[in-house]
This record gives C-alpha cells, structure tokens and sequence, in this order.
C-alpha cells in the first residue's frame, strides 16, 4: 500500500455539500437513514459489478437501493438508463474480453489469480459464445462508420496488458500481439460493441429486470438486429443525478443546470420536496452558470478527476498503526464499491483486511490482480503474504518465483512485517524489491522447519 499524505477530511472534499464523503458516511447505515445522494451512488455501483460474479461484496444489493429509492418516488428506471447503462456496457464489455486475454497469455505477466480468473471466465460464457458467432457470421467486418470506432481512451478496459500507454504491464508482447490479431477482441473494444450492448440491456431494464441485472446475454439472431446508436438523454434523469452525486454545481451540464431553475423557481419538478431539499442551491448562481456555458463566455470546467485511492492511504494508515482495522478497511470498501475494478483500490481493501481476516484479503488480491495496477509489485508482494498466512506456502513461492519485475522503481511503501505467531506489524518506506525477497526467503525457511 502507497500513497500521497492527505488528511481524509480534505482527501474526501470540504465542501459543504459532498457526494462522496455522503458515500462513505452512509453505506454502512440502514438505507432508510441514508442520503438519496448515497442511494444513487450505492445502485450504480451494485449493477456495475454484481454479486453473481464478486459474490456479496457490499451490505445491499442493487435491488435494495432501488426499492428504497423507489419508495422516495424517484424515476429509478428513466436514471438508470440515461446514466448507468453505458457503464453496465463497458463492464460487459470488461467481462466478455476476459476468457479471450487468459488464452492469449495477456494475464501471465501480471500474475492474475487463476481463482478469480475462473469466476470471471465462468460468467463471461454467454458473451464469449455471443462474439464466437459474430466473428463466424462476419458482422464484424460490416459495420458502420460510427460502429467501428474505437472506445474513448478514458472507457479503460480495467484489464493488465490491454492499455497500450501502460508500459509496465505490455511486458508480454506476444500476447499483445494476439490479442491484436484475435477478430472477437477487436469487435469487442469497437463502439459497436458497446452501443449494441447498450440498446440489448435497454430491453432487458424494460422487459425482464432480472436479466438486466444478471448480464445475460442475447442470442446472435437477436444482437444482430438491434440498432447501434447513442440514445437520446433524458434532461431530467441527468438532472436529478448531477444534482445529488456531482459536488460541484461548475461540474453539471447546462441543461441540469436549467432544470434546476425552473424545478426552485416554477415549481416544474418530478422530485418530492423533502427530497429536493436534501441539497440546497443558489438558484441565481445555477442560472447565471447556466447562462455563461451556453453562451460559451467560459470554458466548461472538466468532470473531477476520478478517485484516487492513494489520497485515502495515509488517513487508512493511521487507522491500521492503532489496530483500528475495520476502519481502515471500510475507508478502500467504499471505494471499492464506486470502482469495483480499480486494481489499486482493491489492493489496498486486501493490505488492510490482512491483520483482521487473511483469506478475506486474499480473495480481494486475487481480484485486484485482474485489473490494471500502479505498482504490480506491491500488489503481487500482497498476494504473497496473504497466501502464506492462509496456510497455502508452495502457492505463495511459486506467485514470488513468477513476479515480474518492473522497468523501474516502484519505490517505498507501507508493508506488514510478520512474523510466525506474532501479529503483523505495519513499516513504511519499504522497498518492495526487497520486501519481496526477505519474505520469499521467511516462507523457505518456515517450511524448511516444517519438513
């Protein structure tokens, strides 16, 4: 575990309103007591990566968070289409990528989890058999225009040795050179994969909501004839998203903007009043915001970055110094939950779950090796530890025997220093090359002892 040294207070926003820190506040409460802002964010990420293929990773499931929602007598199905669906999209597409990467070798350099690889591979055979018969009919060599473009780069596959800008985990270049050649993978990191996606989950949410949520796939018949091309958005649905889940009133779209003036000064609003006032604004301020962007006066402001999980380190390791370790781990839980494929969030949840449940952190490691990660020798030196303290030592010599090195430094880190029949003890500034090496050698001599 690594990371920057920021407070959590400023690490989670200081705003007066923030929809994070109302995130992390909440998800542990009864969803009643919740904020909307919370529920909202609480669905997105239970349909983003659902329990039949983690299992039961958060509290509530995604139906929970729809019903409670349901009952504030929100339009949870309108909201879900226009901001959700395309990420349920991308994280198919995630999924379908996956028993395609493992034969081509793109995991072997990464040193992903066979455990978990199986999982994912497991749910992925509906999808898999699905691009099988795309390629075996040629439809995806007759696609349109706007099919046949690329993903944004910012849409990141999630998955090590797919990211081409990714230098220290394109090691294996063969198997990036099959992948390049394999017809399925190409068809499936084209926009006409996702928009297809799109428009088959569109009738799954309308028609048959448990398919929906189960990811299943269609037959070939029917995803041949679906029609490929962005939906139109729903102003209000965005509206009623932006305003409890985005911080910043700068960072909302001009028509989210505008509905929020009329909503506080028509009356013109589909949301109850206790729950619009969850959150007060500056009407004045959205109008005249609103007002300045579609006039282009000033530049649209971009989106807050993403969540960056090394902000969160130091505050967790204060917890872990003062054996406080739920707390520590509950702080990369919720995270989690928004980014359930972000490999450096998940390996800092399995680093603090370590002193308080090993075979609960392996499995969050096992997952974090999936995806794309900052410091993969940190992560595999995890795994290591993790799997020595479950018992599971040729596993872990082997995982050490087979870690890749990087290019460069990886640095210092935190680390637990362990050893047999006391409790891990947390040290900073670890390098992790010799981290590594003193527990591979730690793990020989306790089974030298043993035999």
């Amino acid at each position: 575990m690594r990371g920057r040294e920021l407070p959590i207070s400023v690490a989670a926003g200081s705003a007066p309103y923030d929809a994070l820190k109302h995130y992390l506040e909440d998800r542990a409460k009864p969803l009643s007591a919740q904020t909307t802002s919370s529920l909202l964010l609480g669905l997105r990420a239970a349909l983003k990566w659902p329990e039949f293929i983690l299992g039961p990773t958060m509290k509530y499931g995604a139906m929970d968070y729809w019903a409670e929602l349901e009952r504030r007598e929100l339009p949870v199905e309108r909201i879900v289409r226009t901001v959700m669906l395309r990420d349920v999209a991308l994280e198919v597409r995630t999924l379908a990528l996956v028993p395609r990467a493992r034969a081509a070798g793109a995991y072997d350099a990464a040193g992903a989890s066979s455990d978990a690889l199986k999982k994912a591979e497991q749910a992925a055979v509906g999808w898999d058999a699905l691009i099988d018969a795309v390629v075996a009919d040629g439809m995806d060599r007759r696609l349109s225009a706007e099919e046949s473009a690329p993903t944004l780069r910012n849409e990141s596959t999630g998955l090590p040795n797919l990211d081409p800008e990714d230098d220290e985990q394109s090691q294996d270049l063969p198997a990036l050179e099959r992948l390049a050649e394999d017809r399925g993978v190409r068809y499936i990191l084209s926009k006409g994969f996702v928009l297809r996606t799109s428009a088959w989950l569109d009738q799954l949410l309308s028609n048959k909501l448990d398919g929906f949520l189960q990811w299943k796939a269609p037959s070939f018949p029917l995803f041949k004839a679906l029609d490929a091309h962005d939906n139109l958005t729903d102003e209000v649905a965005l509206w009623i998203w932006e305003r409890f889940t985005i911080t910043r009133a700068e960072d909302w779209s001009t028509t989210s903007l505008l509905q929020e003036w009329e909503a506080r000064t028509q009356g013109t609003t589909v949301l109850k009043r206790t729950v619009l006032n969850e959150r007060r604004v500056d009407v004045d301020r959205a109008a005249l915001l609103a007002l300045k962007k579609s006039n282009a006066q000033i530049r649209t402001e971009a989106r807050p970055k993403a969540l960056d999980p090394d902000d969160f380190v130091v505050p967790a390791a204060e917890f872990l110094q003062g054996g406080n370790y739920a707390a520590a781990a509950d702080i990369f839980a919720g995270l989690a939950d928004l980014s359930p494929n972000d490999g450096n969030v998940l390996n800092n949840l399995g680093f603090c779950q370590m002193p308080m449940d090993p075979a609960a952190a392996l499995a969050t490691l096992q997952r974090s090796s999936l995806y794309s990660r900052d410091f993969p020798l940190i992560g595999t030196a995890n795994r290591v530890l993790a799997l020595h303290l479950v018992g599971r030592d040729e596993d872990a010599l082997a995982l050490a025997q087979e870690a890749v090195l990087p290019k460069g430094e990886e640095g210092d880190m935190y680390a637990w220093e362990h050893e047999c029949g006391k409790s891990l003890r947390l040290a900073q500034h670890v390098d992790s090359r010799k981290y590594l090496q003193d527990l591979k050698q730690h793990i020989l001599e306790v089974r030298g002892k043993r035999t």
